[in-house]
């Protein structure tokens, strides 16, 4: 009944789809709920929340995971690639900046073979040319 009295009658229909609700709104109702005294339902009327049990969800989340575990959660499934898609920038290097790059490569290559020959270990034979 209270619920009626509260939200009027268009409140006991189903709703088609749930609402997303904002992280300071969570945190407002939770505040609330845990400094007035007031019981979960009465939380829920207040802030003309349908559900009540959303009330104590958030609650328990919030106090289990802090913010973290009221925070929206992404949806769908991951992606299967583990490396990170390349931007258009990274693709797309000048000859300059491709030379430059493999002028870094062999550099680094070279290097590392003295290290190799200076502590008298074997260089491997793909590293020999």
């Amino acid at each position: 009944m209270k619920q009626v009295t509260a939200l009027g009658f268009d409140s006991l229909r189903k709703q088609k789809r749930s609402s997303d609700y904002t992280i300071q709104f969570k945190l407002d109702v939770i505040n609330y709920y845990l400094n007035s005294g007031e019981s979960i339902r009465d939380v829920a009327h207040k802030f003309n929340l349908l559900n009540d049990s959303m009330v104590s969800l958030w609650t328990t989340a919030f106090r289990k995971h802090g913010i973290g575990g009221i925070s929206p959660k992404t949806k769908g499934r991951p992606s299967m690639s583990d490396e990170p898609k390349k931007t258009k920038e990274e693709k797309k290097l000048s000859r300059e900046q491709e030379l430059e790059r493999e002028n870094e490569l062999l550099r680094a290559e070279l290097a590392f073979i003295k290290k190799l020959q200076a502590l008298g270990l074997p260089v491997p034979d793909r590293l020999k040319k």
